[in-house]
């Protein structure tokens, strides 16, 4: 009898054990899910905002692409100023598909250097650095597209038709202050295993999506982030 009761003894830790190291396992399963509950908590207010902005961008850019994009024949030639603030809020993508996928990177890029922004130099400072990066980036977009007009023919007629619009453009101005701002000597370039000087990282992950067309919005977004980052 006792060494029933010994060995009775001896397997209700086991058993236990065995109920424990399931419940881990169950618990285990929502870490994705706590994952994406602490990446979100840690995002600050007007960051989430603009990822917000992403989401309306997707839906808008549908339909509405046409009637708030920034391009220098309605916003400076038809007198549509309003364009010069609206075009953040729809998507520069021409199908649904390359929306949601623009907008995903564009979600990335956020939770990354958006937030390192606005946690390091406060959330006026960050409302203060988007506002001006946008504004002035959409006027130096206008001010490119009309010199590269004034070349004529088709191609004057393309620089005075092409549009500005989706938030790629304002967080690459952010990045390039932030960058800017960085007391860091080099950074990591994306996920590969390389490192840039942190002052050239914007301009470089720019120049690579230039590879894929030329995005003057971006351009001009980011010229405007590298002054506003200088001063």
């Amino acid at each position: 009898d006792s060494r029933r009761g010994e060995e009775g003894s001896g397997a209700e830790p086991m058993i236990r054990g065995g109920a424990n190291g399931g419940q881990g396992a169950d618990g285990g399963g929502g870490s994705m899910t706590d994952r994406c509950a602490q990446c979100w908590a840690s995002i600050p207010l007007i960051s989430k905002y603009l990822v917000y902005v992403v989401g309306i961008g997707i839906v808008l850019g549908l339909f509405a692409r046409y009637f708030l994009a920034n391009n220098l024949y309605f916003t400076v030639f038809s007198f549509q100023i309003w364009r010069l603030f609206t075009n953040i809020f729809v998507s520069r993508a021409s199908d649904p598909f390359s929306a949601i996928l623009t907008g995903l990177i564009s979600f990335l890029w956020i939770s990354q250097d958006c937030r390192r922004l606005e946690t390091e130099q406060g959330s006026m400072y960050f409302l203060h650095s988007l506002g001006v990066v946008y504004v002035l980036g959409g006027v130096v977009f206008l001010v490119i597209c009309g010199l590269l007009s004034l070349a004529g023919g088709g191609f004057g007629k393309t620089m005075s038709r092409i549009a500005m619009a989706g938030t790629w453009g304002p967080i690459f101005g952010l990045m390039a202050v932030r960058c800017m701002l960085s007391q860091q000597p080099t950074t990591q370039l994306c996920c590969l295993p390389i490192q840039v000087p942190t002052k050239w990282y914007p301009l470089i992950l720019a120049l690579i999506f230039q590879l894929m067309g030329i995005d003057f919005g971006m351009i001009s977004c980011l010229c405007a982030g590298f002054c506003l980052g200088m001063y």
